[in-house]
């Protein structure tokens, strides 16, 4: 009976400690806070307290597969592309993803897309091409079909000079085109399916029409742009005529996070110095472009070789990042290296000899050129990681794509991590709760003295 009466006292302290802290906002001025021992005291439970959050958020950044590896080994890299984004609701932020035939049909960028979307705002599908394209979140028509070129890709699909728009394209106008927008309604995309305005960029004189709006732009020698808005819509038009040069079409909500797709078949990265380096200012600047990635790597793996081919080809990269950070210097830039790709080797499927080699190399000079990389090699797993990923229908019989399954698997890993530097980034700037860990303080200890055995 005593014993039943002593655990029962002692959870009426602990249930009253409780109680006085969360009624009581700051209990140190009742029990004579401010002398110079108690706010020693209340330093120490506070640096403990947040010594050992710190250590949950390293545990990832220092160690998980799926880490961002920065420049400098500095989690706070992001922290600037983190501030705009606290703010997109009132000034809209830009993601512009660039990638191989990894991210052909928005594969990684809408899952990102979603992830940003949901959490800060925003709509729309981003960048789309005067092209005919089917992705997992949109579909596009245009009519007629211009003779687009690139800066990328067989020597049938370039053009001459430098005039590209962000997306290594350029599409003649000589009257009009007509470019068709209808977003996919799936609930993995939710938040891109409503968009409420078209921006046609191109260089010249042309005019633009949708859902009832118009604008114009007269700019023959400069890059440039015309808005239209108009209520929120899941399928839409638009119309140019005039005479220029045509980059495309952003498709965007009013506010928040828009995130482009920018798929180059083919491509290794090594294009971007050959984009007009005023047309991509123009584009990053107006565009509010927050962060800049960069997915290659993969396209050089069947010809590489170690030593002076792939030195080359790093060194190359190098130059792309610096271009852009010169274009654009608020822009954080970070770089996805290539996936596990296998071939053929003795009868087994293997991982390319020289792939560990080409994943150290972009990262180093990534870092070296002031850029994050992500690791989707280490992610998957390393050395010959790919035979499982396609066993598991995550990856293709190529070896070398992912299947959508596969795709968003690592495109959601990507997305945590950020968000995993983003919540880490707000833990760090907030105002710290002091309160909050003297309350926490007094229920551990209030505990400690219930367990301890009584004389």
């Amino acid at each position: 009976m005593k014993s039943k009466k002593l655990i029962l006292a002692i959870i009426a302290i602990i249930a009253v400690v409780a109680l006085l802290f969360v009624f009581i906002p700051s209990l140190r001025g009742i029990f004579g806070g401010g002398t110079s021992g108690e706010d020693d005291r209340v330093q120490k439970i506070v640096d403990a307290a947040r010594a050992e959050e710190d250590s949950v958020f390293h545990v990832f950044i220092d160690n998980d597969a799926a880490r961002f590896f920065t420049p400098k080994n500095d989690p706070a890299y992001f922290d600037d592309f983190f501030v705009m984004l606290d703010s997109a609701k009132t000034t809209p932020v830009r993601v512009t993803y660039y990638g191989d035939s990894q991210i052909e049909i928005d594969r990684f960028s809408c899952t990102l897309r979603e992830t940003l979307q949901s959490r800060f705002g925003g709509g729309g599908i981003g960048y789309v091409p005067f092209k005919n394209v089917g992705t997992y979140t949109s579909t596009t028509s245009v009519s007629p079909v211009p003779a687009t070129t690139h800066a990328y890709g067989t020597p049938d699909m370039k053009g001459s000079g430098d005039n590209y728009g962000m997306a290594a394209m350029a599409s003649p106008l000589g009257g009009g085109v007509t470019l068709r927008v209808s977003t996919t309604k799936a609930e993995a995309y939710a938040h891109s399916h409503d968009f409420t305005r078209f921006t046609v960029m191109g260089r010249g004189n042309f005019s633009i029409s949708a859902c009832g709006k118009t604008a114009s732009v007269s700019s023959p020698g400069k890059a440039s742009r015309a808005t239209v808005v108009f209520p929120a819509t899941t399928e839409a038009a638009v119309s140019v005529s005039g005479s220029g040069t045509l980059y495309g079409v952003l498709v965007d909500g009013d506010n928040g996070v828009a995130v482009d797709n920018i798929p180059m078949r083919g491509c290794s990265g090594t294009i971007f110095r050959t984009i007009n380096a005023d047309n991509l200012r123009e584009h990053y600047s107006a565009c509010n472009v927050g962060l800049i990635v960069m997915q290659y790597g993969g396209n050089v793996m069947p010809y590489i070789k170690e030593g002076q081919s792939l030195e080359n080809y790093a060194a190359n990269l190098g130059k792309q990042i610096a271009y852009l950070h010169e274009i654009s210097p608020k822009s954080k830039i970070l770089f996805v290296g290539p996936s596990d790709m296998a071939t053929r080797k003795s009868g087994a499927w293997v991982t390319y000899p020289v792939l560990p080699q080409v994943v150290e190399a972009i990262k180093k000079v990534a870092n070296e050129n002031d850029a994050a990389y992500w690791d989707i090699y280490g992610v998957m797993g390393g050395q010959n990681s790919m035979s499982k990923w396609v066993s598991e229908n995550l990856a293709g019989p190529d070896r070398i794509h992912f299947t959508k399954k596969g795709a968003e698997k690592v495109a959601q890993q990507l997305s945590d991590a950020l968000m995993h530097y983003y919540d880490y980034y707000k833990w760090r700037t907030s105002p710290i709760d002091v309160d909050k860990y003297l309350r926490a303080d007094s229920i551990r200890q209030a505990e400690a003295a219930a367990l301890k055995p009584q004389k």
